[in-house]
């Protein structure tokens, strides 16, 4: 152990700032900034660089990348067509090149505990939330009725804090959620918001269009890309409404 010990001191003095960070205390070997020796995680507080080859590395991988698809529809605003938006989407990965790569996972009339059950239960790669939201927040269904409750920037940010260890990229596809992004970008290294108020069709064709990208092995900035181009392409309005965070 004592050996162990001096080599990790002599580590430490050789190593620069911008590679491994090593850290010794009395009661654990801290190796980087997300796991430790005894395997517990550590919550980071960086920003989080966004990776050029996000989805070519998680296309390595052996398990499928997995979107979580968050739909909810309160009573208290007028309908959107989640239920168009879904489908578009998952139609667009059924016949994508990578297509037994994806795992589209999708829960409608989602609750604010139900938030954080799919993110403990599934472990997704992708988050993607389509709904309501101003500029305080996304619309959520309230835990005991149909009415809405807005779930405030900081503290969803600090939700997905709590699994940046497994999410690589949040859609937000909701009006306002620029606001919202540019929180949760501090701890997820790629993040679509919207500026301001966005109309359906714009919404979905923007939707389906990304993650026809993503299913082709593209990566997130050229899909990004791709999706307002077809946005354009089919005369509708509000290209310049998503940002890439």
């Amino acid at each position: 152990t004592i050996a162990i010990l001096n080599f990790i001191q002599k580590v430490k003095k050789e190593v620069s700032n911008n590679t491994a960070h090593i850290e010794i205390d009395s009661t654990n070997i801290v190796i980087d900034d997300s796991v430790n020796l005894k395997g517990d995680f550590k919550i980071t507080d960086g920003i989080k660089d966004s990776k050029d080859q996000l989805i070519e590395d998680l296309l390595k991988q052996k398990s499928k990348i997995k979107i979580l698809f968050l739909a909810s529809n309160s009573l208290n605003y007028n309908p959107l067509r989640l239920d168009k938006e879904m489908r578009e989407i998952e139609m667009e990965l059924i016949k994508a090149k990578y297509r037994d790569n994806f795992d589209f996972i999708k829960f409608s009339a989602v609750r604010i505990k139900d938030l954080q059950d799919a993110l403990l239960n599934y472990s997704p790669n992708f988050v993607h939330f389509a709904g309501h939201g101003s500029s305080e927040g996304i619309a959520l269904l309230d835990n005991d009725s149909d009415a809405k409750r807005i779930v405030k920037s900081e503290p969803l940010a600090n939700l997905f804090k709590l699994f940046s260890n497994d999410i690589s990229a949040v859609f937000l596809n909701s009006c306002f959620s620029k606001e919202q992004g540019s929180l949760i970008r501090k701890f997820i290294p790629n993040v679509i918001g919207m500026r301001n108020s966005v109309p359906d069709k714009t919404a979905i064709e923007f939707a389906s269009t990304f993650y026809k990208g993503i299913g082709s092995g593209r990566e997130i900035s050229f899909s990004f890309e791709l999706a307002k181009n077809s946005i354009d392409l089919n005369n509708i309005q509000g290209s310049n409404i998503p940002v890439l965070l």
